[in-house]
Parts: structure tokens; sequence; C-alpha cells
């Protein structure tokens, strides 16, 4: 029978994180007409001063749109799944450890990949992570 893993602590303080961080984008993009996206997203087609936070924020960054809805919600139950079995497991601490080094590594082979490619877009979104943990359990 399927059940849902307990939601962890640096799992919940994480989905928090990422639901807020969406929701004050959509409020300052949309309402406020600052353009947060592009702030936060990491943008591999021109290299700059602003990549050295971009590398770690682009996890914060996901479109404002209403499709957008749907998707979120989708990738924040599957972090949930994810992630909160190998909190468990291992521990908050190798858990952070894995997260960030799945968001650091995305963004410089994002990067590398940015140079190459003709036509570069942007990286945004914690997939990243969620791709961690299912390479981390294999």
């Amino acid at each position: 029978m399927f059940r849902f893993p307990p939601l962890t602590p640096f799992v919940k303080k994480l989905l928090i994180a990422l639901f807020g961080a969406w929701i004050l984008q959509i409020l300052l993009q949309n309402w406020a007409g600052v353009p947060v996206f592009a702030f936060l997203a990491l943008d591999t087609a021109q290299p700059g001063v602003a990549t050295l936070w971009q590398l770690g924020t682009h996890v914060l960054a996901f479109p404002t749109g209403p499709q957008a809805v749907f998707s979120m919600l989708i990738m924040l139950v599957f972090l949930w799944w994810m992630l909160a079995p190998f909190e468990q497991r291992f521990g908050e601490k190798r858990t952070i450890q894995l997260c960030g080094v799945a968001v650091l590594s995305s963004a410089v082979f994002a990067l590398i990949v940015g140079l190459l490619v003709p036509k570069p877009s942007a990286l945004y979104g914690a997939q990243a992570m969620l791709l961690g943990s299912i390479a981390a359990f294999a």
C-alpha cells in the first residue's frame, strides 16, 4: 500500500521557502512590475556579474503565469516524495549537502552548455534538487 513519506523538518522548510519565493515572485512581477525572474534565473546566454548570485538563486525562479501553477505544485509534491525518505535515511546535513551540490553542479553544467549552443536559455526551478535526489537513490 502506498503512503506519503512523513514531512521531515528540512523538507518542510524547503517546500515552504520554494512556495513562498514563488508567491513573492508572482506578487512582485505581476503587481509591482519588478522583473524578479530575470534577476533570479541563471542567464546562460550572457554570463556576467549577476551569474555569481544566480548560481544559487536559479532554484527560486519559476514562471508566474497561470500555466505554472500545476507544474509548481507537482514539483513540490515530487520533492517531498523524493527528499523526505532521503532525509530520513541520511539525515538533514546530508540532505542539505545533496541539494547544494545538485543546485551548483546543474548551474555550472548549464553555463558550460550555454557557451556551446547557439541559442541558450535561462536555467530556473528546483528540478536540479529533484533529479539529484533521484540520482542519490540510484
